[in-house]
């Protein structure tokens, strides 16, 4: 595993992939419903008996596009990936994804979905992988957990357009399921 433990300023995003299986995952508690955006998914990053616990905060909707007005859905994009090696548990810095060459290569529809929806897509996933590998930048202290696994390019109610950021959650299945890429892109985003 490696765990760099760099200094780096509280505001600073830090990107990273973590690798690690699954423990268990819940859709957010909120009083107000319409601030329920997530799915908190645990994963251990731990090495060798060594329990790590870790956090995915995976978006199931938009409440930036909802109170601009915007669609508050999600796009679900899947990507089956047979012949994948599966990679090593831990918390790697300096990684992420762009989503770019990944839709030049193949062929990805990306599926709107309610909230209900894509908590039931994760879930669903989450319930039967035995490896989850995710790409997005670390929160809390000390980095307790991982969000932005989304793309990063400008949408409808976000106007910063970040190229080559972006987050996404691959699945790892017992056999004969093939791995299963879930690339996630807002209303406005391209």
């Amino acid at each position: 595993m490696q765990d760099n433990p760099k200094s780096h300023s509280a505001n600073e995003e830090i990107p990273a992939r973590v690798v690690g299986t699954p423990l268990q995952a819940t859709t957010e508690k909120h009083h107000d419903t319409e601030r329920i955006d997530h799915v908190l998914a645990e994963i251990d990053v731990g090495a060798e008996g060594h329990t790590h616990p870790f956090i995915l905060s995976i978006n199931t909707r938009s409440h930036k596009n909802f109170v601009a007005g915007f669609d508050a859905r999600v796009r679900a994009g899947r990507l089956r990936q047979p012949g994948l090696s599966r990679p090593t548990i831990g918390i790697f810095e300096g990684e992420l994804l762009d989503y770019r060459p990944i839709e030049e290569h193949a062929t990805i529809f990306f599926e709107a979905l309610s909230r209900g929806q894509m908590e039931q897509l994760v879930l669903s996933c989450f319930s039967r992988c035995n490896l989850v590998e995710a790409w997005g930048f670390l929160y809390g202290s000390p980095r307790r957990g991982l969000h932005q696994i989304h793309s990063r390019r400008a949408s409808s109610a976000v106007r910063e357009d970040l190229l080559g950021k972006d987050g996404g959650l691959r699945f790892y299945f017992a056999p004969p399921e093939e791995p299963l890429l879930l690339l996630i892109k807002f209303c406005g985003q391209p």
